[in-house]
């Protein structure tokens, strides 16, 4: 969980997730889940879609998202 809730950066930054998968394409798979909903209230998580996006790349081992909120 990524934070504090609000916060918005005035230009995309670069928020790097560590994994530890192997890097063969059909042996794993990941999700990036994001919620709006403001702290301490209960979390609805939603999927990211990621394939396709030019702002997410899969390294060897960390995801590398650009973000402009929290």
């Amino acid at each position: 969980m990524c934070g504090p809730h609000g916060l918005k950066f005035l230009k995309p930054v670069e928020l790097r997730l560590p994994h530890c998968a192997s890097m063969t394409p059909d042996g794993w798979s990941f999700a990036l889940k994001s919620s709006d909903s403001s702290s301490g209230d209960p979390k609805t998580w939603q999927n990211k879609s990621l394939p396709g996006d030019p702002n997410y790349l899969v390294g060897a081992n960390c995801v590398s998202v650009l973000i402009d909120h929290f």
